[in-house]
């Protein structure tokens, strides 16, 4: 290659070189541009030596104390962190932009914590911003008689002194504690070591109570010692007229136990104090317990049964409380609850069994154990022996847990099914008679008794069907019927009352002439469907069920036709019959079924 070759190439190397050069100086260039940082210190300064604020301040990782008003200059981009050290004396409020001048009470900080950090770009102005801490207290408690209340709110700043009360009973204030905590110090400036502000950065108040000395401390307590009912203050100047806490102060008596009464306030070594001579003056804190001792009463249990049984209900009863008690009846909701169904109480027995009422009670520090005494509810009922004989009438009784004794009463041809009452039947079941559920029972109940209809099963064997029979002929003339009945003492019942039907001198076969107003006294407007048929004495309801004519006796055959047989009348029948009858018919017998209902 010819060294004009060589020149010409170096020429062109140093044109492409030069630009990144350039670019690559310019580079360096911008990386170490230096800016300004300048920490400021706002807000208001304790005057106190020894409580100077302090910061730091970490760039790329090295820190050094930041001096306030001094500007830093460092490379841009560099990573900034600011740290507050805090002081006892400061509410610190934050970091803010601006310079101290420029940082007002409306403005927002950069940050709220101790540490801000953050990557710098250009000339800036921080500002650390904190108050000489400011503390919101509440005096309360009482001087050193212990009557006279402290009442007083104040806002301070710190190191502030504290408000002295002042002494009316002889002791000397000490300055104050506060209250609740673990905080045992005794403050008389504004130096707590409490937060004084809440976590939004508002105030809180801190509650004081006086602290004295030369003063006796009487605390009172309860039985266990620990439980603390009410406390005192003497001191040597009024333990003349201090005394000792009255047992009936309600703030005694509502410690004391149910069924208790105060006795005395013993000392540590449990001897009774009953005035303050007894303890003499000495300073600090002396301990007075409760004592107390049982009142005499009587406890009145009430128990199911003697075997086991639950627990009803148990009374306590004071002297004051005892001669007004009765026992409890059996009214009571408890006793009420207790009772079985069916049973009624009676009272109370003691373990032996025997009655116990309230004049058989000694009072005293007694117990008492007493058992419920019941019986099964029993009540006498009518028992009717049908519908329609309501003079026969049985009397039995009932009781809710066995119900009825079984009917015994016997009648020919039928066997007892049960009671009808109220439109209900009640049907026996076992060797007793039971009312199916409740409805019965509670009838009795509510009624005190009642009167019940037997409800009887026909025999069929016995009872085989029943007929009536009424026999029509023509005298000689064609022109007054004769009627003749047959059967055997069967009635009609009305109504209301039973009508008995007298065949003495119509019944059985042969003729006789009867008139027409004879027939209408006996069948006109009686109802069949209240038919019953007296047999063997007794009353037994009958259903009709079919009308048969036999003309001439020889012709099987139905003649009624006068519609439905359950809304005809015997008078309606006998017509039809009547209009069947010619002058060819010498005779007509009609007859009636009956089935027992």
């Amino acid at each position: 290659m010819s060294k004009h070759l060589v020149k010409i190439l170096s020429i062109c190397a140093l044109v492409v070189l030069f630009p990144l050069i350039v670019v690559g100086s310019a580079v360096c260039a911008t990386e170490a541009v230096a800016v300004n940082l300048t920490i400021f210190l706002g807000g208001e300064e304790y005057a106190e030596a020894g409580h100077d604020v302090k910061a730091t301040v970490e760039i790329d990782g090295e820190a050094s104390e930041v001096e306030f008003g001094s500007t830093i200059t460092v490379k841009k981009n560099s990573d900034i962190k600011l740290t507050y050290e805090g002081d006892v004396v400061y509410d610190f409020f934050g970091w803010y932009e601006g310079t101290s001048a420029q940082v007002n009470d409306t403005s927002e900080p950069l940050s709220a914590g101790n540490e801000y950090t953050f990557t710098i770009r250009k000339d800036s102005n921080i500002t650390l911003l904190k108050n000489i801490k400011e503390y919101r207290v509440k005096y309360t408690g009482t001087l050193d008689d212990d009557e006279t209340p402290i009442s007083q709110t104040d806002t301070l700043d710190y190191g502030e002194g504290l408000y002295t009360p002042t002494a009316v009973a002889g002791a000397t204030f000490a300055g104050w504690q506060v209250v609740g905590g673990d905080d045992i110090t005794v403050y008389n400036n504004a130096t707590f070591t409490q937060a004084n502000r809440n976590e939004n950065g508002e105030l809180v108040t801190i509650t004081l109570e006086p602290v004295w000395t030369g003063i006796m401390n009487i605390t009172y307590y309860d039985t266990d010692r620990t439980t603390i009912i009410a406390q005192g203050f003497v001191t040597e100047q009024n333990i003349g007229s201090y005394e000792i806490l009255d047992g009936n102060d309600p703030s005694v008596q509502n410690h004391l136990t149910p069924g208790y009464r105060f006795n005395a306030w013993l000392d540590e070594e449990g001897d009774p104090i009953t005035q303050i001579s007894q303890i003499g003056f000495r300073e600090g804190n002396v301990g007075l317990y409760l004592s107390e001792v049982e009142i005499d009463h009587v406890t009145i249990s009430y128990y199911t049964s003697r075997d086991g049984g639950s627990l009803i209900a148990q009374d306590v009863r004071y002297e004051d409380e005892y001669a007004d008690y009765q026992l409890r009846t059996g009214s009571d909701v408890d006793v009420a609850s207790a009772i079985t169904k069916g049973y009624r109480f009676v009272g109370w027995v003691d373990m032996s069994g025997e009655p116990v009422t309230k004049e058989d009670l000694a009072f005293g520090n007694r117990t008492y154990d007493l058992y419920l005494s019941q019986e099964v509810v029993t009540f006498d009922v009518s028992v009717q022996y049908n519908a329609i004989d309501i003079g026969v009438v049985d009397q039995l009784t009932y009781d809710v847990v066995s119900g009825f004794s079984r009917y015994a009463k016997e009648r020919l041809g039928y066997s007892f099914v049960g009671f009808v009452y109220n439109g209900n039947t009640y049907t026996a079941s076992g060797t007793d008679y039971l009312y199916n559920g409740a409805s019965l029972g509670d009838e009795v109940i509510a009624n005190d008794g009642l009167t019940i209809t037997a409800l009887w099963a026909v025999d069929e064997e016995t009872y085989p069907a029943l007929t009536w029979q009424v026999g029509f002929a023509y005298e000689n003339n064609g022109v007054l019927p004769v009627y003749y009945l047959s059967g055997d003492n069967y009635v009609a019942i009305a109504d209301s009352e039973p009508e008995l039907v007298n065949f003495e001198d119509i019944n059985g076969y042969g003729y006789k002439q009867l008139e027409d107003n004879l027939l209408e006294t006996y069948f006109n407007g009686i109802d069949i469907d209240n038919i019953y048929a007296l047999v063997d004495g007794e009353y037994v309801k009958v259903t009709l069920t079919r009308v048969v004519a036999y003309p001439d006796d020889s012709i099987d055959g139905s003649i009624y036709s006068g519609g439905d047989v359950s809304d005809a009348t015997f008078m309606d029948m006998l017509d039809v019959a009547n209009s069947n009858l010619s002058s060819s018919t010498t005779s007509i017998v009609i007859t009636f079924f009956f089935e027992v209902a």
